[in-house]
């Protein structure tokens, strides 16, 4: 499987499930609610994320970019509590989610739902990498019964 070096825009949110889908815990997506103009985000990309999605340690990771001002409906994004029909925005999945905070990363399911507690702020370096990890362990068990 190729690796993903960058952050995935929102719209490859289908793509990137289905990739995660054939890879059976090997690849695992989540979530970045994030926003342009947030330092925050920046170094949680820089100093986490990106470390993470170009090292050879297993399971892989992918991460798609939702901007908490991005008002696109997405192709898949919906909600399943309430059953919705129509394709959500980033900004909408997030607020449903209840995730106002940037930065927020959480591991999503098949059909995008969050498996894990997400991970809000950026505190502690010292102490997020590990905390990434452990949700990263947590969403490939999912992924793996897939």
């Amino acid at each position: 499987m190729r690796q993903t070096h960058r952050l995935q825009d929102a719209k490859q949110f289908k793509v990137v499930l289905e990739q995660a889908k054939q890879a059976r815990g090997e690849l695992i997506p989540a979530v970045m609610v994030g926003s342009t103009r947030c330092p925050w985000c920046e170094l949680v990309l820089k100093e986490q994320l990106r470390p993470r999605m170009i090292s050879e340690d297993h399971p892989q990771l992918v991460v798609l970019d939702f901007d908490l001002a991005d008002r696109k409906p997405v192709e898949g994004l919906n909600l399943i509590k309430p059953p919705s029909a129509r394709s959500l925005s980033p900004a909408e999945w997030a607020k449903a989610h209840r995730y106002a905070l940037a930065p927020t990363v959480v591991f999503i399911d098949q059909l995008g739902q969050p498996i894990t507690e997400p991970l809000i702020g950026y505190a502690s370096r010292d102490f997020y990498g590990a905390y990434l990890e452990d949700r990263i362990l947590q969403a490939q068990a999912y992924w793996r019964k897939i």
